[in-house]
């Protein structure tokens, strides 16, 4: 699941997520909850939790961490 929800988002093949693809697949969560879409600080926020080795970017790995966690415990992305 993560493999292929990492891929979709992954526009560029460059095997991490930037920070406009991360912005893509946030919002994609949020319009599906029928929330409204995420600011720059809702990026932040998730860049500052769960890009673990502080490149700039998010790997498959760190994703699977974001996943893992928004499953088991519905995680709410929420606007500042």
């Amino acid at each position: 699941m993560v493999f292929r929800l990492f891929a979709k988002y992954d526009m560029n093949r460059s095997g991490s997520l930037d920070r406009r693809e991360t912005l893509r697949l946030l919002n994609d969560i949020l319009d599906n909850k029928g929330k409204p879409p995420a600011n720059m600080n809702v990026v932040d926020r998730f860049f500052a939790e769960y890009d673990a080795n502080g490149d700039g970017t998010i790997s498959r790995h760190e994703l699977h961490t974001f996943v893992k966690e928004f499953l088991a415990n519905n995680i709410t992305l929420k606007q500042k």
